[in-house]
C-alpha cells in the first residue's frame, strides 16, 4: 500500500446562511484501501468514512468565505488534498 491520489471532482455549494454541501469522488488510483477521508475547514478536521463521499458544514458564519480541503486516507498516509471554495448566503 501506499498513499492515494487526490480526490477527484471535488464541489461545494452554499446550502444556506449558516451550512455548506461538499461533495467529492473517490480518487482514481487508491493505491489500497481507502480508511478514511479527512475534510477541513479552517482549523477543524473531520473524519468522513470511506463510503461517504460528501459532508455538510454546519454553524458556518453567514455571507463568509470558506475554503474546504479533502484528503483521502490507506493504512499508508494522507493522499493530497484537494480544495474548493464557498460562499455562504447573506443572513435571510
Amino acid at each position: 500500500e501506499s498513499v492515494p491520489e487526490a480526490v477527484q471532482n471535488i464541489q461545494c455549494v452554499a446550502t444556506s446562511w449558516k451550512s455548506a454541501l461538499v461533495t467529492w469522488d473517490p480518487p482514481k488510483k487508491a493505491n489500497g484501501i481507502i480508511t478514511h477521508y479527512m475534510v477541513t475547514v479552517e482549523r477543524n478536521s473531520t473524519e468522513v468514512s470511506p463510503q461517504e463521499h460528501m459532508y455538510t458544514f454546519v454553524k458556518l458564519l453567514a455571507n463568509t468565505s470558506y475554503v474546504f480541503k479533502i484528503r483521502a486516507s490507506t493504512s499508508a498516509g494522507e493522499g493530497d488534498e484537494k480544495t474548493c471554495t464557498v460562499s455562504t448566503l447573506p443572513e435571510a
